[in-house]
């Protein structure tokens, strides 16, 4: 691996952190108010809350919303073990190979899956 795809890895697996505040800027603006208002009201720059606006909107937008009833067999195992690895990989367990057995408890339900997430 060369310098430059090290460090585009580097970046790509980095988590930043969430404002301490970013949770009150998306309630105050799911409210209707104005990013000068909430500035205002929580004292963080309007250029943060700017950002704090768009990343949040970018995470809805990006969440898929799923029927798995309305998927074929195949994609509904699919879409389960992608479920339980995400939910492993946040827990910070690690995920059981195939044909072990799992390091988390859990359903092989989609459905209920998604619920627990």
């Amino acid at each position: 691996m060369d310098h430059q795809t090290e460090r585009r890895s580097k970046l790509t697996t980095k988590t930043r952190k969430e404002h301490p505040k970013a949770r009150q800027v998306i309630a105050l603006s799911d409210k209707g108010f104005k990013r000068s208002q909430i500035a205002a009201e929580t004292g963080v720059p309007a250029r943060q809350v700017r950002h704090i606006i768009e990343e949040e909107n970018i995470k809805r937008t990006a969440q898929a919303k799923i029927d798995p009833d309305k998927l074929s067999l195949t994609a509904q195992q699919k879409l389960g073990a992608s479920i339980k690895q995400a939910a492993c990989t946040r827990a910070g367990i690690r995920a059981a190979h195939p044909g072990g057995s799992a390091s988390s408890p859990g359903s092989d339900n989609p459905a209920a899956l998604q619920e627990n997430l």
